[in-house]
């Protein structure tokens, strides 16, 4: 018993020390989203809206709302010169991956923050876009 807790320990550490997301990962979370406090008339510092990642390269929202009306592509990639990972969308500037002490995760950038938001729950729209699909015709 004392063996399988020691490894258990020795798993959960290595985990927590480990700093790569995967995209696995980054499509099971919700995030929470805010742009950064740019000064007076800056772009909504306070308010957080809800991000969802799909593997198949989209991000939505979930109510759909007016900020967020077409389209938005992400890739997960590795830096050229520092090879730290970064996930970018559409062209906005690429968004550093970090992991907390709590082994929560955080996206940012100069102009916006995301950080992996545990307590909303799994990513609502992951286990649809998830399956393999059906083809009524075989």
């Amino acid at each position: 018993m004392e063996a399988c807790m020691k490894k258990a320990f020795a798993l959960s550490m290595k985990e927590g020390s480990r700093w790569g997301l995967t995209q696995e990962e980054l499509c099971s979370f919700t995030w929470s989203f805010r742009f950064r406090d740019l000064g007076p008339g800056g772009w909504f510092p306070n308010t957080i809206f809800k991000r969802y990642f799909h593997p198949d390269s989209y991000v939505d929202t979930r109510p759909v709302t007016h900020f967020w009306t077409e389209a938005r592509m992400w890739r997960l990639f590795l830096g050229e010169d520092d090879g730290d990972q970064y996930v970018q969308i559409n062209e906005y500037p690429p968004m550093s991956i970090s992991r907390q002490l709590d082994w929560s995760w955080t996206l940012e950038s100069m102009w916006v923050f995301m950080a992996s938001d545990h307590k909303a729950g799994p990513n609502p729209g992951r286990d649809a876009l998830c399956e393999p699909s059906i083809d009524s015709d075989s």
